[in-house]
């Protein structure tokens, strides 16, 4: 956001820059709530905020499609947004944060590996497009994303089903132990 603002002379990419650097920002409330409703098992206001998201992302497409380049950066920034405020208006509970210290040295404890394993995921994820392109070209890179787009709604479903199914198992675990897992599933 600061280069944009500061050093960067076309407008186009100057338009695209504060969109991304908007969009980052907003999406951290957004995630953190969906994060919060997952964890609490309110899956009545995640389907509420996909149906909100799915309808503002067809929404965008009109965008695009009146006003190019400038209505995707346009349509992107207002979608987070608008998520981001659905998601402020679900949260009934109106979430008080605090931060501790010993809960955040406990929390990268306990999760530190699952953070360096979600690291190490996303550099394969972006290294493999490199190796690619180094070792086959850029028009078997398309080749490579196109096969990748085939498998992403696969992959995006089992994601899905792993949120929903998450919760109800640590519940049944935390009651009954690997028992409960087994008759859980």
């Amino acid at each position: 956001g600061c280069w944009a603002l500061l050093w960067e002379q076309d407008p186009s990419l100057k338009r695209a820059l504060l969109a991304v650097a908007t969009v980052l920002a907003v999406q951290g409330v957004s995630s953190f709530l969906n994060m919060w409703f997952k964890a609490c098992s309110r899956f009545g206001a995640l389907s509420i905020l996909s149906t909100v998201a799915g309808g503002a992302y067809l929404t965008g497409v009109l965008f695009v499609a009146f006003w190019g380049f400038a209505g995707l950066t346009t349509a992107y920034v207002l979608i987070q947004v608008l998520i981001a405020c659905a998601s402020l208006l679900m949260d009934h509970e109106k979430l008080r944060l605090g931060f501790s210290f010993s809960a955040w040295i406990r929390s990268m404890t306990t999760g530190g590996p699952l953070f360096l394993v979600g690291v190490s995921a996303l550099l394969f994820m972006t290294v493999d497009r490199a190796v690619v392109i180094g070792a086959l070209g850029f028009s078997d890179m398309g080749f490579y994303s196109v096969a990748n787009m085939f498998f992403f709604p696969i992959q995006t479903l089992l994601a899905s089903a792993a949120v929903v199914l998450a919760p109800a198992a640590y519940e049944h675990y935390g009651a009954h132990g690997r028992e409960g897992i087994e008759r859980f599933f």
